[in-house]
């Protein structure tokens, strides 16, 4: 018997969505750091971003991952998507372009100017984040979201270790293969 529903969404760390192609369906958690009402997309930070300056990242790993997430297909939902800066969500979407940022010298830390932008914050609490401020090593993942939900009260160092877990079990799963 053939399936014939959707195929379902592979749970994946933002930070491991580098590793994803176009067109895969996935699900992810991440932290809301800047909302741009005019275009919809929503900008989303993994826990614990690595900084540009680590020495612990490689040459296949980016130092920095970020995730928009278009909105657009949820705008007349009911209720309305959750777009407050620091809200902890999950998305299931499409990735629709993976993008890798050459080194770019660091913009002035001026609140964004774009027309109908919230400010970005990022978890440290600092203002900023315009597109501009990218660093060698940094990745943005495109995604048309088709489900967004706040995560609620979660505990963001067992999720990781889960994803992980599941991560190396699926990779010893297809070496078998």
């Amino acid at each position: 018997m053939a399936n014939s529903g959707p195929p379902p969404a592979r749970l994946c760390a933002l930070s491991d969505l580098w590793e994803r192609g176009v067109g895969e369906k996935v699900r992810v958690l991440g932290c809301i750091t800047n909302y741009n009402t005019t275009t919809a997309i929503l900008t989303l930070h993994p826990p614990h971003s690595p900084s540009p300056h680590s020495s612990t990242s490689t040459a296949t790993t980016p130092h920095n991952h970020t995730a928009q997430i278009d909105l657009s297909l949820l705008l007349s939902s009911t209720p309305p998507p959750v777009t407050a800066i620091g809200e902890w969500v999950n998305v299931i979407g499409y990735i629709t372009s993976q993008q890798s940022a050459p080194s770019a010298p660091p913009t002035s830390a001026a609140p964004p100017t774009g027309r109908g932008e919230r400010g970005s914050r990022r978890r440290g609490g600092k203002e900023g984040g315009s597109d501009g401020e990218e660093t060698k090593g940094e990745h943005h993942t495109s995604i048309q979201a088709l489900l967004l939900w706040s995560a609620g009260g979660l505990n963001v160092q067992e999720y990781e270790e889960v994803v992980r877990d599941l991560k190396a079990e699926r990779e010893k799963t297809e070496t078998q293969i």
